[in-house]
């Protein structure tokens, strides 16, 4: 699944990229000349794909809005409307499934642990 979604860069900065889901993974890519990859997130490593609320949308009434959700970031995506919205979640949602059968996603991972492993880890020189 693939398509062309303006994605918040700050608070009033939203860029055009094409966002694709393939491999297990979401990748975002650059637009300006040829598609470039500019980010790659393993789907296992995603907390939560949502919508965003009405209250939380910016004054932009025409477009729809979701949410990627990952430990350091939330990535913060605009669509044209809500029916094209409603298929990337779905998208989402069975690319999570079948990403995350046996391994489990980070979420049931670090909430298993009690939620405190991934914080206490060092990492190894």
């Amino acid at each position: 699944v693939e398509g062309y979604v303006a994605v918040a860069m700050g608070r009033r900065h939203w860029v055009e990229e094409m966002l694709r889901l393939q491999g297990g993974a979401v990748c975002f890519l650059s637009i300006r000349e040829k598609p470039k990859e500019r980010l790659r997130i393993d789907l296992t490593a995603l907390l939560d794909v949502y919508p965003l609320e009405t209250s939380q949308r910016p004054p932009l009434p025409d477009y729809s809005f979701f949410v990627i959700e990952t430990f350091p970031k939330l990535h913060y995506v605009m669509v044209e409307n809500d029916r094209v919205r409603r298929t990337w979640l779905t998208a989402f949602d069975k690319a999570r499934r079948a990403a995350c059968q046996g391994a489990g996603s980070l979420r049931q991972r670090f909430l298993s642990s009690g939620g405190t492993d991934a914080f206490l880890a060092r990492p190894q020189a």
